[in-house]
């Protein structure tokens, strides 16, 4: 079990990680300093979490958060813009999957990181 909870936090902090420098290389690219600030909290997530600390859980929580609002708040904006007027449910829900997906991978990290990197009891 040790060892699968190891693999488990190491395959998360890896897509935090990988999702956080792709951020903020077109952050860097964009010259954009909101991106620049998520990429490097989403690499210091990764790599608290690939040293077991606890106090990354929380780094990891504050991303997905932000993540999760910013794209409800761009699918809000989307509908405000008019994005999707002449576009049936299907394809209004086809368009949004893979964003929810991409939600979806996000809370998945966000249940990993509270699961796993909790502080040990010093009185076990």
């Amino acid at each position: 079990m040790r060892r699968a909870s190891y693999l488990v936090v190491l395959a998360t902090a890896l897509v935090i990680g990988a999702y956080g420098s792709w951020v903020l290389w077109q952050g860097i690219e964009a010259k954009h300093w909101q991106s620049d600030l998520f990429g490097v909290a989403s690499i210091a997530a990764s790599l608290g979490m690939l040293a077991r600390q606890p106090w990354s859980r929380f780094l990891v929580y504050l991303v997905v958060a932000f993540f999760c609002v910013s794209w409800v708040a761009a699918v809000i904006d989307a509908v405000n813009a008019g994005a999707w007027e002449k576009y049936d449910a299907l394809r209004i829900f086809l368009s949004l999957v893979p964003g929810l997906g991409m939600v979806a991978v996000a809370l998945g990290c966000a249940f990993v990181a509270g699961r796993f990197l909790r502080p040990t009891s010093a009185t076990a």
